[in-house]
């Protein structure tokens, strides 16, 4: 079986490579990635044809439409059975002209994955372009239940339409469950991933700010994530007004494949005062390293943490929750917090990439059966009346 993958914002993030890594045990694939991709995955054709940041408008207008094109022009030319979305660069041009490209070569398949169910801080007419989007797909992926019953529940997507494929935890270095620091030493808190309003850092530092002094002696949070336009919260302001400053190490910039095990081994708990959330990598990431979290209690997260197995749950977008929390992680005992580190690391295991690639493959071969079933049905139908002639 052959396959179009389409990835378009690899080289920053790994989810694809790591899930084409075991798939392609079982298909053919070709990747359509962003020009500044420079490694190659053996086993696949890698294509960086599409347009990259950071060429002026004029260019990178240009180059946008030649990515276009040139996807165009790959399913022209070759028999591919699936065409994959997995991101969007703009989702306003791209879901139409890939909704009507489709229409040209029913051929292939067509399967988009959703990360988010829909684009966080999105306008309502957005729900529109996306209820076109899932319309058109023959197989949706997401990553947790939550996820598929959001399809089911406020678009009207069938069942038997949607593809429950845990999201993979990353392939790290493993180390030994268990090394939360001793009584009354630092305790290390990490807020990682890029930066938006949704993610609730305002509402952690809020948090930071009402811990009791004994505590606050205690910790240290580091925040490392690239700043994202959608959000310009002054937040080093928002710590220095809370007098939080000296307990909060800003590191707004992109964090490097090479400096995550630095940065998570450090790490005694990750944070996630989420205010809503479809599935999030930066979740698995913790858990790849052993690291339990500390996390809003929204749908997705207490499916995806055991339900507190791997982490401590708190009441979504209260601060006062989540400083009870912090004080729990503070004062826990060894062995509880070994048993959470080993938490993390069974959620880890349970969300395997060959697991994932298998789910996937058999997804992919259930649409393109059932279209083998539909067109021979057609043939047959059309037979009968020939003969009835």
């Amino acid at each position: 079986m052959r396959v179009l993958m389409l990835d378009l914002f690899l080289p920053d993030s790994t989810y694809t490579k790591e899930l084409i890594e075991r798939l392609k045990k079982y298909v053919d694939i070709d990747l359509v990635c962003t020009s500044n991709v420079t490694e190659q995955i053996d086993g696949v054709n890698v294509l960086p044809k599409f347009y990259a940041p950071g060429k002026g408008i004029a260019k990178g207008a240009g180059e946008y439409v030649k990515g276009l094109s040139f996807i165009s022009h790959l399913l022209h030319k070759n028999s591919y059975q699936i065409f994959h979305v997995q991101t969007f660069k703009n989702d306003a041009v791209e879901i139409p002209f890939y909704i009507r490209l489709m229409k040209h070569h029913p051929e292939a398949k067509f399967v988009v994955t959703a990360h988010n169910i829909a684009p966080h801080e999105a306008p309502e007419k957005t729900k529109t372009l996306y209820q076109n989007l899932y319309d058109a797909c023959d197989l949706i992926v997401v990553h947790n239940k939550d996820c598929r019953n959001r399809l089911m529940r406020d678009y009207g997507i069938s069942y038997d339409k949607i593809l429950l494929m845990p999201h993979g935890a990353y392939s790290v270095p493993k180390e030994e469950a268990g090394k939360h620091t001793e009584k009354n030493s630092v305790v290390s808190f990490l807020f990682f991933g890029c930066i938006r309003k949704y993610k609730g850092l305002d509402i952690l530092l809020k948090a930071i700010s009402l811990l009791p002094d004994n505590v606050k002696s205690r910790c240290r949070f580091t925040i490392a994530g690239e700043r994202l336009r959608l959000d310009e919260t002054d937040y080093i302001r928002m710590a220095e007004e809370l007098k939080i400053q000296n307990l909060v190490s800003f590191q707004f910039r992109h964090v490097p494949e090479e400096e995550l095990p630095a940065l998570f081994e450090k790490a005694d708990f990750c944070t996630y005062p989420y205010r809503e959330i479809s599935g999030s990598g930066a979740l698995l990431m913790a858990f790849s390293y052993g690291v339990p979290v500390i996390a809003a209690s929204l749908l997705p997260f207490r499916e995806e943490t055991d339900h507190g197995a791997a982490g401590i749950l708190c009441k979504p977008e209260n601060s006062e929750a989540l400083a009870k929390a912090i004080c729990s992680a503070v004062n826990m005992t060894q062995e509880k917090y070994q048993n959470m580190s080993k938490g993390a690391q069974k959620q880890a295991e349970k969300h395997s990439w060959d697991v994932s690639a298998k789910l996937l493959k058999n997804g992919y071969r259930r649409i393109h059966r059932e279209d083998v079933f539909v067109r021979h049905a057609i043939y047959q139908q059309e037979k009968r009346k020939r003969n009835k002639k």
